[in-house]
């Protein structure tokens, strides 16, 4: 990742960390809306390519004492991260979902962004009789035309969350047991890529008055 991408990144972090530079971003810039870049406006669906970044965000304490991802803080089903096609950026996934409140928004600033080539983020798994395909869905929302989803499928199906909570108990275990494997794979796959944009940054202001960490 380029220089200017690290930089637009540390910028939006610092306008997140300070109220008042927050609310005049919200205001004066984006006219109290996300950036218009972000917006679907009615454009289609398309599958992510295996060689696009898919980019994450990740809270403090969603890592260990060495800014490496913890396992059970990655979401299974439907993760939620940004691409980095189709003129995604990777500011965009640290901008706050839109009626967040500015303490809300400050929380940013304790997040870095980690980022995977698609490629490298689909995973397989069979557990028993459960075949589990693990892989990034593009699913546009108005405000963020580059959203996806981290799904899974079993046995060539869909398994939202609803879904993972209606299975038998036999299913539901062997669920659980692949849904193990592909976090503790996951997080070492972020740990290990040489594509992390910067490490997760320290508190430097927050609405509440933290001290910095």
């Amino acid at each position: 990742m380029d220089g200017l991408a690290k930089l637009q990144c540390k910028l939006v972090q610092s306008c997140f960390a300070r109220p008042r530079v927050y609310r005049f971003a919200a205001a004066f810039i984006w006219f109290g809306d996300r950036p218009n870049g972000m917006k679907s406006k009615g454009r289609p669906t398309i599958p992510v390519g295996p060689d696009e970044f898919l980019y994450f965000r990740w809270f403090r304490d969603h890592v260990e004492g060495n800014n490496l991802p913890r396992p059970d803080q990655i979401s299974v089903p439907d993760q939620s991260a940004n691409r980095s096609g189709l003129g995604g950026r990777c500011w965009y996934v640290l901008i706050p979902e839109m009626g967040s409140s500015v303490e809300a928004a400050t929380k940013r600033l304790c997040m870095g962004v980690l980022q995977i080539r698609d490629r490298d983020l689909e995973y397989q798994v069979v557990v028993k009789d459960s075949a589990l395909h693990f892989k990034a869905i593009h699913d546009p929302v108005d405000c963020n035309y580059f959203h996806c989803e981290l799904r899974v499928f079993r046995n060539g199906a869909r398994l939202s969350r609803d879904d993972a909570e209606q299975l038998r108990r036999e299913e539901k275990s062997d669920f659980k047991e692949g849904k193990k494997w592909f976090r503790t794979e996951m997080a070492k796959r972020l740990s290990n890529t040489t594509e992390r944009l910067f490490p997760i940054p320290a508190i430097i202001s927050t609405a509440g008055g933290n001290k910095p960490i």
